[in-house]
Order: C-alpha cells, then sequence, then structure tokens
C-alpha cells in the first residue's frame, strides 16, 4: 500500500513538471486579407511581430498558459486574440471598418444631411492614411462624425493614442507643449489637414476636432524602507546541580583478624561506584525571547500608464486660407486635460461644450 501511493505521488510530481515547464513553438499568423499588423501585447506594451503571413516563435510559460496578440490592418477592425500552447494557426477574418459614422445614428436632421454629404470624402481620405506610421502608435478610437458645439459644426476625429516604448509623459509646461507640438506634427499634418482639404467644400462646416485619448508612459524610480521585526529564543548561560555516576565515587574499606598480628586489621578494599552531585557549566541553560528589529530597503522601477486628453480645434479657415502647415499649430484652439481631468493648457477657440474626461 505504501509503495502504490509512493508511486502515485512520483506520477503528479512528473505530471505537475511537465504541465509546468515552457513551451516554445512556432505560431503561424495569417489574415484575411493579409497585410496585417501582428503585435505581441505585454501589460501596457505592444511589441510588433511583422505583418500577416508571419511566423513567431512563441514562448508560453507552461502548457496552460496563454499569450495575447493583436492583429490591425489599415480600414478594417482591430482584433485582440488570445492564443495558447495548444495551438499552431491563427487566422484572423478582419471585417471592414467604416471610417464615417452612419448618418443614420445622428438625430438631428441637419447634422445628419452633412454627414451623410461628407461621408465619402471621410471614408476615402482616411483609409489611406491610417497606414503612416511615426514614433507614435493610434487608432481610430470611433467612427468619425459631425456635432454641434456652441452654435458651431465641428467634424470631430476621435483617435487613440497609444503608450509607443521609449515615449514618456511631461514632467513640466514646457514638456507638456512639446509632447503636444510633436504630436500634432506626427498626427496634424498627416491626418488632420487632408481630411480639411477633402471636406472645404461643405460650407456649413465650422472646423474639425482631433480628439486624442492619451496613454503616455511615466517611469519612476524610488527607495522605500520599512522596519520587519521577528522574536527568537536566545541561550543564556549558567550552572545546574546533576547527578553524574562514579565509578570511584568511595573507597570500600575491608576489616578481618590478622592472626599473625593478633588483631583486627583494616585495608583498602577498592573502588566502589556511585553517583554525585556535581556543579555543572551550561551554556545554553535558558532560553528567553528576543525580538530583533531590521531595517529593509526597497528600491522599485515603476512604469505607470495615464490617461489623458489633447483636443485640438483647427478652424475651416485655416485650411481655405492655404496657411501654410508649420503656421496652422499656433493657430490651433487646444486643450490638454490630466489623468484627473484637470486642464493643463488651454489657448484659443475651445468650445466650451467639448467633451471632457470625466473626473
Amino acid at each position: 500500500m505504501i509503495g502504490k501511493g509512493i508511486l502515485l505521488f512520483i506520477v503528479l510530481i512528473a505530471w505537475i513538471s511537465e504541465v509546468q515547464a515552457a513551451v516554445v513553438k512556432d505560431l503561424q499568423f495569417e489574415s484575411v486579407p493579409p497585410g496585417a499588423e501582428v503585435l505581441l501585447l505585454q501589460g501596457t506594451r505592444q511589441e510588433s511581430l511583422g505583418t500577416t503571413p508571419l511566423t513567431y516563435q512563441a514562448e508560453f510559460h507552461s502548457d496552460i498558459s496563454i499569450l495575447r496578440f493583436v492583429i490591425k490592418k489599415s480600414g478594417y477592425k482591430t482584433q485582440t486574440i488570445e492564443v495558447d500552447a495548444q495551438q499552431k494557426k491563427v487566422t484572423a477574418k478582419l471585417t471592414s471598418q467604416g471610417f464615417a459614422a452612419d448618418p443614420g445614428t445622428i438625430n438631428d436632421p441637419m447634422l445628419r444631411s452633412i454627414q451623410a454629404r461628407l461621408a465619402p470624402a471621410i471614408d476615402r481620405t482616411l483609409s489611406k492614411l491610417p497606414a503612416t506610421k511615426g514614433e507614435y502608435e493610434y487608432e481610430l478610437a470611433s467612427p468619425v462624425r459631425v456635432a454641434k458645439m456652441d452654435d458651431k459644426i465641428l467634424l470631430i476625429l476621435p483617435l487613440r493614442l497609444g503608450a509607443t516604448k521609449g515615449k514618456t509623459a511631461p514632467a513640466g509646461q514646457s514638456q507638456n507643449e512639446e509632447f503636444l507640438k510633436a504630436v500634432w506634427n506626427h498626427l496634424g499634418k498627416k491626418m488632420m489637414i487632408p481630411l480639411g482639404t477633402a471636406v472645404r467644400s461643405e460650407r456649413q462646416l465650422h472646423g474639425i476636432v482631433l480628439d486624442l485619448d492619451c496613454s503616455r508612459l511615466r517611469h519612476g524610480f524610488g527607495v522605500s524602507s520599512h522596519m520587519e521585526s521577528r522574536i527568537e529564543m536566545e541561550c543564556v548561560a549558567g550552572t545546574e546541580m546533576k547527578q553524574e555516576y562514579n565509578p570511584c565515587v568511595r573507597h570500600r574499606m575491608d576489616t578481618y583478624y590478622d592472626a599473625s598480628l593478633n588483631r583486627m586489621v583494616t585495608r583498602d578494599g577498592g573502588c566502589e561506584g556511585g553517583y554525585e552531585t556535581k556543579s555543572v557549566y551550561n551554556p545554553c541553560l535558558t532560553k528567553v525571547p528576543v525580538t530583533r528589529t531590521q531595517v529593509k530597503i526597497d528600491p522599485k522601477a515603476t512604469t505607470v500608464a495615464l490617461q489623458s486628453r489633447a483636443q485640438y480645434v483647427m478652424p475651416m479657415e485655416l485650411i481655405k486660407e492655404g496657411d501654410k502647415q508649420d503656421k496652422v499649430f499656433s493657430k490651433l484652439g487646444i486643450l490638454l486635460t490630466n489623468e484627473q481631468g484637470e486642464i493643463v493648457i488651454k489657448r484659443g477657440f475651445v468650445p466650451s461644450s467639448l467633451p471632457r474626461i470625466p473626473r
């Protein structure tokens, strides 16, 4: 019975070891249509692996672990796929993405009519542009639609800006200004101005709002300390009285009659064993509890993804007047709010009804 139990235990340990062992295998990625970008999700980071068709050597922590991938292509809806260690092939069937909102989703008849007129130009223009990549990762957060704000009709272009590797959250006002200008140089010139050019014939349109949800990384390093206490038993030396056996604790005296001497004679009869009480030194005679305290230092490096919002309001006059692109930025209405929804920068014309990040 004992032998059978040991055998089962060994089999269980072997099974656990097999399950927990890392699995390295080639994963085949395909998409319909091909040419989609594949990204590996690692916490808040996304690592680009290439475009489909693609073979990627994936490492799973164990047979039961999973990896998460994002598959994206210009003009198609982004997919997030979970892959387990048993899979060998991933095929993503991508569905077309309409860049312009469906006019039927807009209640106001006038805005619905404007949306219907602008939709073809929006789809035609943006279908060519999102493939443009640079130092910032971005994607369309929701369809582009017209809205009325402060009695002005504006076209809202909502983008989600990713936490690109190497980009950190600004710490001061000047750095925030640099961030706003860098994003505009990348997205404004490549998306907003071409979009404005495409829709500038719409006379009722007052401007375009580039509405960015930003995920910016903030790196930090700190050192914290804390006290750790533990109780240990410590020896106390001393002497104690012990009974110890002595093979010669005393001498036996034998008495007998010696006829030659005509008298009684006493002589040593040898040792006698026995126990005797002695004072003995003990290095750990007793134990007493002692509290020991130690200061622990904890150095920590942190990376936090901060959500904020940057909104650029571009009046149509900047497009119609043919302003040079490098002058447009200084004439924009800009609103930058932090992760708490507090205004960090505000200048130029910004509608009071422009969406805010909830507190």
